[in-house]
């Protein structure tokens, strides 16, 4: 069934794209949406999403275009008409980076239907989509700090890998000059795992840097973050067109948590030479050092208690019984070890501290790739691409394969990923309509080979390897057929028709060495896991541009999300198989609109209603293993409102708008609960998903005079009350937190220093405390009721939020 159906697509593709191409060439030039009122409203155009930003002024918002700017999209890749893109450009970028980029969330909050969560474990956060972060232990079980159901890029190459897996802690803000967020399914054009969407990174090319700049911002909680980036573009008669842009950071936290402390060294290299009109090289190399001491997640009563950890003696193991502070239970052996004994006994089974255990990671990556671009005539466009990219964890924690206790085990190993993608690209007409023709495959595997082991405490404060635990060897491998025709049925109509196929494998073996609680070696458990999933996702869009004014669009498009081999390995009683779990799918349809009076008002608004079926959600096996893992939801719904709004009233006054509204539910969900019962938790809301979520920006800067440059604005940010269990009766309180910013921007230049820019903030002003992120919370039964007083006591629930902080930065541009 597979082949025939998949060659009848790959025929369909080939003959749009061979009909486009026979027709006449002709570029394709965009929509200008917004500050286009001065130009013909009878020019052939193609639109921007209408949450795009494609501001080329300083003071134009995501969701502007430039006036009078008609220039061809050579790539389906490019805001994409009908779907829901937020594009930061360069200047909307320079207009965030007023304040501190401490860490992604301080970058793409500024996007409706986005949060991001820092976990302070060594620079990882959780990225959340319409609500894909709600579930971090099933998007990432096993890997609890890295991203699933979400494709990421840097300038078009892979960061996730072959198993669905990113790290973004290789990502800082500071190397980037814009983002694209592709929200909503996304897999007709991103392919396997774009299940909530995508994100494409754009690092600074060398034309924008020309120069070198030099930047550092430190505050509170021993906040470090020095970096340089430079770059230059040169034109040679005889060789060509090369543009080279460099960037290097070293970012430093001893945390607002206890044992949170980490540090990281990155570096991003872009360059690109066309040695002619025809012919494109881009080359692409990202490396990251990340060690962190980790801590956390908290139970509630930690959370309410002690939320930072550093009370009740905590920190010390003797101490560490105290409810009020986090522990794992562990041998203090690291081998094996005998229940309820004296803490003086060595062979005792004891909560023992993160500090003690020596919990932390230590992660080293590196991605590097290669691209070739050679245009055929004036239309069509070849595209190879190759990347590879390499995951070393040189030591790290997840939870235990199985066991009667719930110590972390260390994990050694290393993960590589090779990715080749072959695409054409042809602009051209049918029947005197412009088009733009896209035909693409890519091949992606990836191998993981991982070494587990116990923990021993109190040696030399970072623990040691104790006994070997197991082993994980696992692959992944990815076949996918992309295609894709946009046609301009009229100058303000376009439509969209795409699809994608992919064959995804996944394969491995598992092995778990067992020892009895008087320290026998038992023989190994060991376990493959051999599973196979085709998907398909169409897509298809109209969008319309009624006026210069009002544009409209409409979208159905289809994702997919395979599993990773970690979550077909876990059961609730322990390492196993899971062959059940089931890829999870997402049927989404909504409708946008953008409005711009003029150019000092745009307004973006987008409506979905996602139906969902076989969505990923962690739960915990019986006691006492209370083994953590992932079952499929038959089907859930996600549906919701984001708007975008940015407003400058009077000159040097701005004021700037996200909001998202979400309500995503269970609509057919049997709860297994401990005790053999079965709940029905249709209707309930799925955790961990607040109903509204809020970034709002107002301030004033200074546009002349001798004051011109400074400036000052008021951050806030809301995030409603959200339920922590599935049956909705345990919620985490909504918070509100207010920031305070003051900064100055120079053109004018001083001797050899080009541009000169500092800034000073307080984050949360009135020192709130409030929960950043959360795991679900697992349901207990007491005498066949469902009680929430135990949960109070359940461990790993909960991350607390920054307290308040000063942060204060500076910048120079030679």
């Amino acid at each position: 069934m597979f082949r025939p159906t998949l060659m009848r697509g790959v025929c369909l593709a080939a003959i749009a794209f061979s009909s486009s191409h026979a027709l006449a060439q002709q570029a394709l030039p965009t929509i200008d949406v917004g500050g286009a009122r001065a130009r013909s409203t009878s020019v052939p155009s193609r639109g921007p999403s209408p949450s795009a930003g494609h501001a080329s002024q300083s003071d134009r918002s995501p969701g502007e275009a430039a006036q009078g700017a008609i220039a061809p999209r050579q790539s389906v890749f490019d805001r994409p008409p009908g779907q829901a893109v937020t594009t930061f450009d360069r200047n909307f970028v320079r207009y965030i980076e007023q304040s501190p980029q401490a860490n992604l969330g301080d970058l793409l909050r500024f996007s409706p239907g986005v949060t991001v969560t820092p976990l302070g474990q060594g620079g990882e956060s959780i990225i959340s989509i319409r609500g894909s972060g709600n579930n971090p232990n099933a998007r990432a079980i096993g890997r609890n700090f890295q991203l699933r159901d979400i494709v990421v890029l840097s300038d078009g190459f892979p960061v996730t890998i072959a198993d669905g897996f990113t790290r973004t802690a290789i990502l800082d803000p500071h190397a980037f000059a814009g983002v694209e967020v592709y929200r909503g399914a996304s897999s007709a054009l991103l392919g396997n795992y774009a299940l909530f969407g995508g994100i494409d990174f754009k690092s600074f090319t060398g034309e924008q840097l020309d120069g070198l700049e030099i930047g550092s911002e430190g505050g509170s909680f021993g906040y470090v973050n020095n970096f340089v980036r430079g770059g230059k573009r040169i034109v040679d008669p005889a060789f060509g067109e090369f543009d080279v842009s460099i960037f290097g950071s070293d970012n430093r936290n001893s945390g607002y948590v206890q044992h949170q402390n980490s540090e990281a060294q990155t570096l991003n290299l872009l360059a690109r030479w066309a040695p002619n009109a025809a012919q494109r090289f881009t080359l692409k190399y990202m490396f990251n050092n990340t060690f962190g001491d980790q801590n956390g997640p908290f139970s509630l009563l930690q959370y309410f208690t002690n939320p930072y950890q550093y009370g009740y003696g905590c920190p010390v193991g003797a101490l560490i019984s105290s409810p009020f502070c986090v522990a794992r239970t562990a041998p203090r052996n690291g081998i094996w070890g005998i229940p309820n004994q004296p803490l003086s006994n060595p062979n005792a089974v004891r909560p023992q501290s993160y500090e003690s255990l020596g919990i932390h990671g230590h992660t080293q990556q590196h991605l590097a790739g290669g691209r070739y671009e050679h245009d055929f005539g004036q239309g069509t466009t070849l595209r190879v691409q190759g990347t590879f990219n390499l995951r070393e964890i040189l030591a790290g924690a997840q939870p235990p394969p199985t066991g009667p206790f719930g110590a972390p085990v260390d994990l050694l190993g290393s993960t590589g990923n090779w990715d080749a993608r072959v695409d054409l690209t042809h602009i051209g007409a049918i029947y005197g309509m412009p088009t733009l023709s896209y035909l693409g495959f890519i091949y992606n595997e990836s191998k993981q080979s991982d070494m587990q082991s116990a923990r021993i405490p109190y040696y030399y404060n970072d623990g040691a390897r104790g006994a070997w635990a197991g082993q994980v060897a696992a692959h992944s491998r990815n076949w996918t057929l992309r295609a894709r025709q946009e046609i301009n049925f009229t100058d303000s109509l376009i439509g969209v028709v795409g699809f994608s196929t992919n064959w995804n494998n996944v394969w491995g073996d598992y092995r778990v060495n067992r020892y009895t609680t008087a320290g026998a070696w038992q023989p190994p458990t060991i376990f493959s896991i051999s599973n196979a999933y085709w998907n398909t996702a169409p897509e298809a869009s109209l969008t319309w541009r009624y006026n210069p004014e009002w544009q409209f669009r409409t979208r159905y498009a289809v994702g997919y999300s395979t599993p990773p081999f970690d979550s077909l390995t876990n059961t609730p009683s322990g390492a196993g198989p899971n062959n059940d779990l089931k890829a999870q799918t997402n049927m989404s349809a909504e409708v946008g609109a953008q409005w711009t009076p003029n150019e000092t008002f745009t307004a973006n608004v987008a409506v979905y209603n996602d139906w969902y079926r076989n969505e990923n959600y962690a739960q915990t096996g019986p006691a006492p293993l209370l083994q953590s893992y992932v079952t499929n939801i038959p089907a859930s719904i996600h549906r919701g409102v984001e708007t975008q709004l940015d407003w400058r009233p009077f000159e040097g006054w701005r004021l700037y708008a996200a909001h998202t509204y979400a309500s995503n539910f269970f609509t057919n969900f049997q709860d297994s609960l401990t005790g053999g019962y079965v709940y029905d938790r249709s209707g309930k809301r799925i955790p961990n998903v607040p109903a509204h979520t809020l970034t709002l920006r107002g301030g004033y800067d200074f546009p002349r005079g001798r004051l011109k440059g400074l400036g000052a604005y008021i951050d806030y940010v809301f995030r409603s009350a959200s339920a922590l269990d599935a049956y909705n009766i345990i919620w985490a309180p909504g918070y509100g937190v207010v920031n305070f910013n003051l900064h100055y921007n120079s053109d004018w230049g001083y001797g050899w220093a080009k541009t000169f820019s500092a800034y000073v903030e307080v984050r949360n002003i009135f020192d709130r405390t409030y929960m950043a992120a959360s795991y679900p919370i697992p349901d207990t039964v007491t005498n066949g009721l469902i009680t929430p007083a135990p949960l109070q006591w359940a461990a790993g629930n909960v991350f607390p939020g920054q307290p308040r902080a000063i942060v204060a930065g500076m910048k120079i541009k030679f």
